[in-house]
């Protein structure tokens, strides 16, 4: 499977189709019932049973469009001298151990936009003129937020991103505030006109609680992550200057990441904060994948967790 997708064949993103088909059938069966409503953060929440059981399996659509916009993204951005598809084989398998993976929504919706954000950024270059870039970057990540404030995290770490691909420009920053406040106007008028005022979701709301096999689901992403940072670092030694700033922002988006998912872990015993954490872990796992040093030990444990991603549901 690892080969397939290391390959320069788009074509072989379809195999990521059944495989999904795979985990919503096994979730349907063993797994736990899929909320009844549609909840889609600030713009409110909405009740599926006139179409429900089948709503729920369009969310396969969503994760297909995340699963292929992070391949484009990895693609786009010089990290490999080939084409390769192992970032999206990685974001299909590593999710699968999220309730919200099953659950058409806001984490869903707002990880699109997310990657979107990160490719509109990532359009920064030093010595060109960034207004567009940033206004649109700011603009998706305001998106995201409407559809969960959770990652307002990322906020303040968004002006750090953009100071590790160029210059600081204070008119930049402020096109990218306004982008970012743009949609929450949006928003708080679409609430004052359905609910006559402004509604903020609880802090401990989201899809699903920690389950008792997360623990070492969440030991092996930390394995994955040790090895992937050993590849990561062997090839910072012979890379572009460009490839080094790209990375700086992945570990600027790496500490958003581990905070979203840490805190409502340790506060409110939540696991589904680390579904963020999954797209750092998806763009760059590739680089142990393809790294001679630890050519035996990433694959092992790859495939272990892909078999567990699948018996966790008769655990």
């Amino acid at each position: 499977m690892l080969r397939l997708f290391s390959g320069n064949q788009p074509l072989v993103l379809l195999l990521g189709v059944p495989m999904m088909a795979l985990y919503f059938l096994f979730h349907d069966w063993f797994g736990e019932p899929v909320s009844e409503q549609l909840d889609l953060g600030l713009w409110g929440s909405y009740d599926l049973k006139i179409t429900f059981p089948l709503i729920h399996w369009l969310a396969v659509i969503i994760l297909f469009l995340n699963a292929s916009l992070l391949a484009r993204f990895f693609n786009s951005n010089i990290f490999f001298e080939k084409n390769t598809f192992l970032a999206a084989l990685f974001y299909l398998v590593f999710c699968s151990f999220f309730e919200s993976y099953y659950q058409l929504g806001a984490i869903l919706f707002s990880q699109t936009f997310l990657i979107l954000t990160l490719t509109q950024l990532f359009r920064l270059e030093y010595n060109k003129d960034g207004r567009g870039s940033t206004f649109n970057t700011g603009f998706l990540l305001g998106l995201t937020l409407s559809l969960d404030p959770r990652t307002i995290l990322l906020w303040p770490l968004l002006y750090l991103m953009v100071t590790r691909i160029r210059p600081f420009v204070l008119r930049e920053s402020i096109i990218m505030t306004i982008g970012l406040i743009v949609p929450l106007i949006y928003v708080a008028i679409f609430q004052w006109y359905m609910y006559g005022g402004i509604i903020l979701p609880k802090l401990d709301q989201t899809v699903g609680t920690q389950n008792h096999y997360f623990v070492l689901t969440l030991a092996l992403y930390l394995i994955i992550l040790l090895i992937t940072a050993l590849s990561v670092r062997d090839r910072m030694t012979k890379s572009s200057i460009r490839f080094r700033k790209n990375m700086h922002v992945l570990n600027l988006y790496l500490v958003f990441s581990l905070t979203l998912g840490v805190l409502p872990w340790v506060f409110f015993q939540q696991s589904e904060g680390f579904i963020f954490f999954v797209i750092y872990l998806a763009l760059v796992a590739p680089f142990a994948e393809l790294n001679p040093r630890v050519r035996w030990l990433f694959p092992f444990s790859f495939y272990l967790l892909l078999v567990l991603s699948f018996i966790r549901f008769f655990i």
